[in-house]
């Protein structure tokens, strides 16, 4: 991806516009670099929505689920080194810090719904360093689902389930499994959420 080069002036502008039309939500910086974020689709506000509800029905009372929001590796001068999930499950005893900004430290559990060009993939190492324990990527564009696993320090060789495919990604985090399916009468592929205690089943 080639390099935009923009005066400091401009670049202040720029920033202004996106934040007072709420372009900036999902804007994001790496260690000092600014990325910006594709607005999200329909489609992607969506299955947000639709799997934070699913599983903060499956979780404890004392377990916080949220709808993004922003995790970093420090408290002070947070906004040089920040990430956005798209859902985040915090487990009882989980030491991240809320700072009501942002949390010090990732949650137990992070689903990722991938945009086209965005980078979700590239974000793992950060997570793994916040201790992230899973991530779940739904990529509706490749029409695939893929789980991560901590192993040591990185991640483990994840599991992916196609679209369609008799194959479920089980969670060591939460007792639930995923797949992949297509519904009759929408175009949108929906995420199926398996309790594995109970047997209920939720779509998003």
């Amino acid at each position: 991806m080639p390099k935009v080069m923009i005066c400091s002036t401009e670049w202040k502008e720029i920033l202004r516009k996106r934040r007072a039309l709420g372009h900036d939500r999902k804007d994001e910086v790496w260690n000092g670099v600014y990325f910006m974020a594709p607005d999200p689709t329909n489609s992607h506000q969506y299955k947000v929505m639709g799997l934070a509800f699913i599983l903060k029905q499956i979780v404890s009372s004392d377990t916080l689920v949220q709808a993004g929001g922003n995790v970093s590796d420090r408290k002070k001068g947070w906004k040089l080194n920040f990430r956005c999930p798209d859902v985040m499950v915090f487990l009882p005893g989980n030491p991240a810090e809320d700072c009501e900004t942002h949390y010090v430290g990732g949650p137990d559990f992070l689903v990722e719904v991938v945009s086209p060009g965005d980078r979700s993939e590239k974000k793992l190492g950060f997570y793994a360093s916040v201790g992230v324990r899973e991530v779940l990527l739904v990529d509706q564009g490749k029409a695939r689902i893929t789980l991560y696993k901590r192993d040591g320090e990185g991640w483990a060789e994840p599991a992916t389930a196609k679209l369609d495919e008799d194959s479920r990604l089980q969670s060591d985090v939460l007792p639930v499994s995923f797949s992949f399916q297509s519904v009759a009468g929408d175009k949108r592929p929906h995420v199926f959420v398996r309790h594995l205690i109970d047997g209920r089943i939720w779509d998003a």
